[in-house]
């Protein structure tokens, strides 16, 4: 069962880092403020969970563009750090790593396990897994955010101070404080706090210098099916 239990593992560091990316891409849309993908940028987060006490950190990047059949896309890369040390990443080649849709490619790497190609899972690859993200996107546009905003708003965190636009959340679980700023590459989010759940703050960022933490060669994964990990299984006994 060797090559059977690394592929749960990559699926479910799949599904463990879709979670976190959400956070940084949790901001409504606001006037005259578009997120920004230039190769080479990279922003470093220090993420505290106060219901686990643990502090971990997580990076995203963009490492280059290209030309796809949909017209730009790009190759980002978002790194996971535990409090223990262990880490995990996701590269994902699309237009933008928000919309599970627009994406060609997927990487996945957990710290002691060789890089696996898991582009089956992406929904242009599945028609069922296409449908459900549309209806997603169909789902998400008729509800309707809750938000005030202020602007010009000076924060202090451990990248250095940033003048921002503060924006209030309301939702069901409660309030969420969201600071960003036109300086932070990618979705400008500069901190965000969610009542006593813990906090999301930046901690270093630049506009160049980009590159892949991915190590080894990649193992690209064609769509398993139940006969092939029952013949792989038995091989690996």
């Amino acid at each position: 069962m060797k090559r059977i239990v690394p592929l749960f593992i990559a699926l479910l560091l799949v599904s463990v880092s879709f979670a976190q990316l959400e956070r940084l891409s949790s901001i409504p849309e606001i006037d005259d403020f578009e997120p920004s993908f230039q190769p080479g940028a990279w922003v470093e987060y220090e993420v505290f969970d106060s219901e686990k006490e643990e502090t971990s950190q997580m990076k995203f990047s963009v490492l280059s563009k290209e030309e796809c059949e949909d017209g730009d896309c790009f190759w980002f890369e978002f790194k996971v750090t535990e409090a223990d040390g262990e880490w995990q990443i996701l590269k994902l080649k699309g237009a933008d790593p928000r919309e599970k849709e627009s994406l060609y490619s997927m990487i996945v790497q957990k710290k002691g396990e060789k890089p696996q190609q898991l582009d089956f899972m992406l929904p242009r690859n599945m028609p069922t897994l296409q449908q459900e993200a549309e209806e997603e996107i169909e789902e998400d546009e008729e509800v309707e955010l809750d938000y005030t905003t202020e602007e010009n708003v000076e924060i202090k965190v451990k990248a250095g101070t940033f003048n921002t636009t503060h924006i209030v959340m309301k939702e069901e679980k409660g309030t969420s404080d969201i600071w960003i700023s036109e300086e932070v590459p990618m979705f400008g989010m500069v901190r965000a706090e969610r009542g006593e759940e813990g906090y999301v703050e930046l901690i270093n960022y630049g506009d160049k210098g980009a590159k892949s933490e991915i190590q080894g060669k990649t193992e690209r994964i064609e769509i398993p099916n139940l006969q092939q990990l029952m013949q792989q299984g038995q091989e690996d006994q």
